[in-house]
């Protein structure tokens, strides 16, 4: 599976991984013990999901306090760094093509470096 949009890949990973169930029965994703494939999809996707709230926060932001051509090259710059994002993800997802693991990997990779970004950002915010 190729991540080239992150709303979608949640949204496969959701629905594949717990069901119509998920909002009665969510699994714990803090505790080890029972972390089945399908839990760790899901829960990676939780996290993901997170983690790409508080992007979209810094970004709007570091985006306040600009001029119109700062504005113009962070919006290029940050369409830009999505694409690499999603290319790199998908290439290294791709070492574990055909496995259960490759989602995962894919998942695990757009969370770190989405987490990365922030942080990024957020150091733009506080020079």
């Amino acid at each position: 599976m190729y991540l080239r949009h992150v709303p979608n890949l949640l949204a496969i990973l959701l629905l594949s991984t717990v069901g119509a169930s998920a909002a009665a029965n969510e699994p714990d994703c803090s505790s080890a013990s029972n972390m089945t494939t399908p839990i760790i999809r899901y829960c990676a996707a939780k996290d993901l999901e997170n983690a790409d709230k508080e992007l979209n926060f810094r970004y709007t932001e570091v985006r306040k306090d600009l001029d119109t051509q700062a504005k113009r090259m962070l919006r290029d710059a940050q369409r830009a760094w999505i694409k690499f994002r999603d290319l790199n993800c998908s290439w290294e997802s791709d070492f574990y093509r055909g496995g259960t693991h490759q989602p995962v990997a894919g998942t695990f990779c757009i969370l770190r470096m989405t987490e990365a970004r922030t942080r990024e950002l957020s150091e733009a915010a506080s020079p």
